[in-house]
């Protein structure tokens, strides 16, 4: 510390020995870098520490949104054409809802058992058709 009283007085700076000077000001060099590191290691940790906390909030929705969650299917399905269809229709329909069952209880870190299909509707493709016409377009480049 008795090297930073001189520094103080802009007049005793020249009576300084130069190894005075560069000592003095790697310690306060070294002491500016240490901080900021400090603070670094803080605000990181604060964000983990958030981060915990907000998923564990989550999870917890998540939890309780389990028993409720309802999937959507196109109520305007197409008639059968034949009674054999018919027969097969019910047959997809199960594996379909085990299928989206399986998607949701694995989406939310749960089991299929706490989880309960009631309604299963396809919603309407919304995707602009440039945005259609590039995934077409990238999907059969590949093969």
């Amino acid at each position: 510390m008795g090297n930073f009283e001189n520094f103080v007085n802009p007049e005793t700076i020249g009576a300084i020995g130069l190894g005075e000077k560069i000592i003095t000001s790697l310690f306060v060099t070294l002491l500016g870098m240490g901080i900021t590191f400090v603070a670094l290691i803080a605000i990181w940790g604060m964000t983990v520490l958030m981060s915990k906390i907000i998923m564990g909030i989550e999870n917890k929705n998540k939890i309780a949104q389990a028993s409720t969650v309802e999937v959507s299917k196109p109520s305007a399905a197409p008639a059968p054409a034949a009674p054999a269809a018919s027969a097969a229709e019910p047959q997809e329909d199960e594996n379909l809802i085990a299928i989206l069952t399986a998607a949701i209880a694995a989406s939310l870190n749960t089991s299929m058992h706490n989880i309960v299909v009631r309604n299963v509707r396809q919603l309407p493709d919304q995707t602009p058709t440039w945005s259609r016409a590039g995934r077409t377009e990238q999907m059969g480049s590949r093969f």
